[in-house]
């Protein structure tokens, strides 16, 4: 396997895009193709390639059919880690005879083979070929390429010559007939290797009777016979004389569709065709149309056990009276379906259940809906009515297990009415419809059974109350319906359905719905308005709007769009901008809200603003009295935030308002409070969120950065002095994309806790809180001495601090300026690091142990970092113990070039700390990574006096440094000898070395 120099997959998706010139297939489409899939490949596939035909070893001639075998000597090319080829390779390759002329339809076709690894040309033939890997073979057929869907197994779906079927069976009324095919279907055996018939085979034949003239509905309704049965199609004949089409299935498609029809069975395994079965329904008649229809639209519904139909009265012998209803024998049965003889069959002498309709002369919807609900059982046989009865009374009848699932005993509907028969009957739909024990019986509630009812919103029709009987539930122990004790004085809503005195059939409407939706505990109307009061529980508007009752799409929000939308429309007519176009474009934006708290668009008059106050000439900060509509979930409606801060936003010579305009502020809609107008210059002006915009430009913030600090990045980096605006923003084109730190102009009063924790020679050190930075960070502020009058030079040691590609240095936040000293502030992060001396008195005085290994590490760690310093072209000019510092798990080095005073020109001037520095830098050379590594040396207590001496006098000078020197882990191996007072501090050095000689170059 060879592999290639590619970095990564990326790098390598790259190189191949690269690389389309390098090759070409000789022709514009394919090389299109080609590089399209190349362009496609995914991580772990293989690149789709155009192979030069004298790559491949044939090891297999193609001969009459279509496919050889080859060996591919460079392999394919793909990615798994690493990109690779896997060389001499087997491969299949397919011959596209008739190729030469190149087609989008060929193409088409070249994409549907799905070739994975490339394609290839006969430089003589000039055939086409496709080459895919050694398993396409076992897939596909190696002779043609007529049968497109075969897969290898099962049996090849073909035309059948009509002369080959022999005892064909005759049809009679069926439209399915059998056969004996002769030559019998053909299947591939893999393990013989060939293909083989099964001679005199049984099959069905299904015709397809006028199927002379071919049209693509016919094939439709083949192709739909063919993917229904998933078992052995196996091809299509005709009938020579009658010319009609017949698809040839195997013997055991009878199992599972009609003979007679055709149709597939409702139930497969009682060989059922409910189509068939009800036109074998010799339906008798009831005399009443709507009861015949009735009883016809059951038979539709009809399963595979039992028929709904009408029932002569006189059919039923034995009646004995059972309460209001009674039981018999039904001499003739219900007819039932019997899977044996498969057709329908009446079984006699039934025990039936016979339930009395009483009230039932005039058939009505709702009475039929009533009988509707008694049959959700399952158990109905039929209808009937006593012919021997004055009052001609309706009867349901069912099985004898009808009296298992029902009380007959609770039957209570002549025991209350509403006084209206309409309402009555939604009722008692209702209560018929219920379905498990655990269910609230729907009733009619007397309104003398309130007490206390309380206002709610009596605009929107609601009140609470308390019910004193409570809600009615079935009682499992005692097997009856009974109110509960606890549940007495329920505390209930109460829907008013204003205006519902007359019962019509848009109020019955609007009845169902509401119970569509909940059905609640019941109907009742007020006495004195006669208003129709729904009854829900106390929880039933935690769910559902008050308004419409509609469900809320979000419980948690309680906000129902369509209904809040309404009211907005409602209140077009009590405000006006006086321009038409403004009003229709304001409405038109506030229709468009979809979430309670989306912004409401408004006009807003302009003597609502108080407190005005330009930041720019077209732009203002106002307050806002009545302030935006807000909604709140409590109270469930929009109410105004008082004395809102917004931001004015000026339309300069706006007077004439057009659609170029109103279509920008569309735009950013949803940020915007609304628009209003100067009565004096008559400007438009559009009124904007602060905390979505910068009061300083207006323009939009762009992350949560900008929201926090009240200003846009733009913003931040100005500053009245354009010198220190052209730094922040060189700063900012040097940063690193990846950063996730932004060099800005920091204002000072946005640092809070300021607190002095250090000073050194040229520079004092405070720790301070940022509320202008996103998570109010902890910073440190370096305050460069006399830095306020040169500029130039706080700004240059600020560049050559601020490379933030390196990491072992304090992240650079920005630049300040103390309000009071006028000093130039550098804002660095603030870590959790103490210095080297301070670190290790810190192990000491909590008694944690270091570790040989880890003194040895922390050696290794400073010179890896001073290393990194120096690979980026820096030299750090004052590196000394107390700018090493480190935590349990990370060390940094700080203050890299930050030496010496601001306001020193003199640039033969040396500053540092003694101990530190070169012999070569005393003695006047330049600053060089040698004497920075000079310094790590020299990272011990160097508390000796500075002598002023020549070189010979520096090494006395120096005595006990040495001794650091010749063994370099004795600043880690005796703590005890560092001193706790000690003070790092860098200082103009030159008064020292006076009198050294200067270094030869």
């Amino acid at each position: 396997m060879e592999s290639i120099d590619f970095e990564s997959f990326v790098a390598g998706e790259k190189i191949i895009a690269e690389n389309f010139t390098n090759w070409t297939s000789g022709n514009e489409l394919i090389d299109n193709f080609i590089q399209k899939r190349q362009l496609e490949i995914k991580n772990n596939e293989v690149v789709f390639e155009w192979i030069p035909y004298s790559r491949l070893i044939i090891t297999k001639e193609a001969e009459d059919n279509c496919l050889a075998t080859a060996i591919w000597d460079e392999g394919p090319l793909s990615y798994d880690a690493v990109w690779c080829r896997k060389s001499y390779c087997k491969v299949t390759l397919r011959f596209l005879y008739d190729s030469q002329n190149i087609t989008d339809e060929f193409i088409n076709k070249i994409e549907s083979y799905g070739a994975n690894y490339g394609m290839s040309q006969n430089p003589d033939t000039k055939i086409y070929i496709l080459v895919f890997d050694d398993k396409y073979s076992d897939c596909y057929c190696r002779k043609c390429e007529k049968q497109l869907k075969y897969n290898g197994s099962g049996v090849v779906f073909e035309w059948i010559l009509y002369d080959e079927l022999i005892g064909i069976k005759e049809l009679g009324d069926n439209c399915l007939t059998t056969a004996i095919w002769e030559d019998g279907p053909l299947h591939y055996d893999k393990n013989e290797n060939e293909w083989i018939r099964t001679s005199c085979k049984q099959v069905f034949l299904r015709f397809f009777c006028s199927s002379q003239n071919i049209t693509d509905d016919f094939i439709n309704k083949i192709e739909s016979y063919l993917s229904d049965y998933r078992r052995y199609y196996y091809g299509i004949s005709q009938n020579p004389d009658t010319k009609v089409y017949i698809l040839v299935f195997d013997d055991e498609y009878s199992d599972c569709y009609c003979e007679k029809c055709g149709n597939k069975y409702g139930v497969q395994q009682n060989k059922w065709c409910k189509p068939c079965q009800i036109n074998n329904i010799t339906n008798r008649t009831s005399g009443n149309k709507k009861i015949d229809n009735f009883i016809r639209e059951e038979q539709l519904k009809f399963g595979y056990n039992t028929v709904f139909e009408w029932i002569p009265y006189n059919e039923f012998i034995e009646i004995k009276e059972l309460g209001k209803d009674s039981i018999a024998i039904w001499k003739n049965g219900p007819l039932c379906y019997n899977a044996n003889n498969e057709k329908l069959i009446r079984e006699s002498y039934k025990i039936v259940y016979l339930k009395n309709l009483y009230n039932s002369p005039d058939i009505t919807d709702g009475f039929l809906n009533m009988i509707e609900t008694f049959l959700k059982n399952g158990r109905g046989y039929g209808i009937s009515q006593n012919s021997n009865s004055d009052t001609k009374v309706y009867i349901l009848v069912f099985d004898d297990k009808f009296l298992d699932d029902c009380c007959i005993n609770c039957d209570n509907f002549t025991n209350w009415t509403s006084g209206n028969e309409k309402i009555d009957e939604i009722i008692q739909k209702i209560q018929l419809n219920i379905n498990n024990h655990d269910d609230v019986i729907f009733e009619w509630i007397p309104y003398n059974e309130f007490i206390e009812i309380n206002e709610m919103d009596r605009e929107n029709g609601f009140d609470t109350a308390i019910w004193k009987m409570g809600p009615l539930f079935y009682n499992i122990e005692e097997e009856r319906l009974m109110r509960i004790s606890y549940k007495k004085y329920e505390k209930v809503c109460l829907k008013y359905l204003h205006n519902s005195q007359n019962i019509t059939d848009e109020f019955l409407n609007q009845v169902e719905s509401y119970l569509k939706r909940n059905n609640g505990y019941g109907l009742s109307q007020n006495p004195d308005t006669k208003d129709y009061i729904f009854v829900y529980d106390n929880n039933y508007f935690e769910e559902y709007c008050e308004k419409c009752g509609d469900r809320y799409k979000n419980d948690d929000e309680k906000w129902c769009k369509p209904c809040h939308v309404n009211h907005l429309k409602n209140n077009f007519m009590n405000w006006t901008s006086g321009n038409s176009k403004i009003d229709e474009f304001v409405q038109r934006l506030q229709l468009k809200i979809n979430k309670h708290n989306d912004v409401i668009f408004e006009w807003i008059p302009y003597n609502e603003f108080i407190s005005i106050k330009e930041t720019r000439n077209d732009l203002a900060t106002a307050i806002w009295k009545e302030g935006p509509l807000c909604y709140n979930k409590i109270e469930r409606k929009y109410k105004r935030r008082l004395n809102e801060k917004v931001l004015l936003k000026y339309l300069n010579d706006s007077q004439n308002i057009n659609y170029i305009i109103l279509n920008k502020i569309a735009n950013s809609f949803g940020e915007d409070y609304g628009l209003s107008q100067n009565p004096t210059t008559k400007d438009f002006i559009l009124v904007l969120q602060l905390k979505h915009h910068c009061q300083y430009c207006g323009e939009k913030y762009n992350n949560e950065f900008e929201m926090i600090n009240k200003r846009c990045i733009l913003c931040q980096a100005n500053h009245e002095n354009d010198e220190i605006n052209d730094f922040v923003k060189e700063m900012r084109l040097k940063a690193d994309l990846n950063s996730v730190v932004v060099f800005q102009w920091i204002p000072y009063d946005q640092f809070n806790d300021i607190k002095e924790i250090g000073k050194g020679g040229f520079s004092t050190v405070y720790s301070a809180v940022w509320d202008g930075s996103l998570y109010n960070e902890n910073v440190i502020l370096k305050c460069i001495h006399n830095s306020r009058n040169f500029l130039d030079k706080f700004l240059n040691k600020v560049k050559a601090y601020s490379n933030q590609m390196v990491d072992n240095i304090f992240k650079l936040y920005g630049i300040s300026q103390n309000s009071d000293t006028k000093d130039y502030i550098i804002v660095l992060e603030n870590a959790k690091y103490r210095n080297f001396n301070n670190y290790l008195n810190y192990l000491d005085e909590n008694n944690e142990s270091f570790t040989w290994k880890e003194r040895l590490n922390l050696l290794v760690d400073i010179i890896y970092k001073l290393y990194k310093i120096h690979q980026y072209k820096m030299i750090h000019r004052n590196l000394h113990i107390g700018n090493i510092l480190l935590s349990k798990d990370k060390i940094v080095i700080s203050d890299i070039g930050l030496y010496g005073k601001i306001d020193d020109m003199d640039e033969t001037n040396i500053y540092g700390v003694m101990p530190y520095v070169a012999p070569e830098v005393l003695k006047g050379k330049l600053y060089t990574k040698a004497a920075d590594i000079y310094s790590f040396k020299h990272t011990g207590d160097c508390q000796k006096t500075e002598q002023h001496c020549e070189d010979c006098k520096i090494r006395k000078q120096f005595e006990e440094t040495n001794d650091h020197e010749r063994n370099p882990l004795s600043i880690i191996n005796n703590q005890s000898t560092i001193h706790t007072q000690a003070i790092y501090t860098s200082r103009l050095l030159n008064p020292f070395t006076i009198n050294l000689s200067k270094c030869d170059n």
